[in-house]
């Protein structure tokens, strides 16, 4: 699609119109915006719970860090 590849590529050429219509597009594609930020938002929470567990159990057992993409994906 091409507005995927603009708001990639080149967000600041997105008009207002562009926008909405983008929005209309993902919404008729079971891509609501809420679907969306609450997806977002538990992306970020994995994130700082990794963190903290790996700061946590290093400093408590000694285990070596992992780096936060392989935490996140185990």
């Amino acid at each position: 699609m091409v507005a995927i590849q603009t708001v990639i590529q080149r967000p600041w050429e997105l008009t207002r119109q562009s926008l909405k219509e983008l929005a209309y597009e993902l919404e008729k594609n079971n891509f609501r915006e809420q679907n969306l930020r609450t997806a977002w938002q538990e992306v970020k929470n994995e994130e700082i719970a990794a963190r903290i567990i790996g700061f946590i159990r290093q400093a408590a057992i000694g285990e070596a860090l992992i780096p936060f993409e392989n935490r996140a994906a185990n």
